[in-house]
């Protein structure tokens, strides 16, 4: 497997979708992403800092079950950067919206 199918994450996600270390990846990479949203949220919901752990792994635990959603509904069809993440940030604020209410 090269490196350059890394370089993008249309090409992660699309390598993700057969090959467990790119999964793995493109997880990893997806929690930097998670963090800063799920502080965002966290601020303008007013929800209090010491969630903030409890909040993030609440929305990482659903990686599998999001991945594999989106590559049912065609995802990999999507040919812009930031679909994926943006897809999986909506997700994860629906489980994070329903776990503060």
């Amino acid at each position: 497997m090269s490196q350059q199918s890394f370089d993008s994450e249309r090409g992660l996600v699309r390598q993700a979708s057969f090959d467990p270390i790119a999964r793995e990846e493109l997880r990893r990479r997806l929690g930097d992403h998670v963090s800063l949203y799920c502080l965002e949220l966290m601020k303008s919901r007013g929800i209090a800092s010491s969630r903030e752990t409890e909040l993030f792994a609440l929305a990482m635990d659903l990686f599998d079950q999001i991945f594999n959603i989106y590559l049912k509904n065609g995802g990999l069809l999507h040919t812009e950067e930031g679909h994926f993440y943006d897809y999986y940030k909506w997700w994860a604020r629906q489980a994070i919206v329903k776990a503060t209410t």
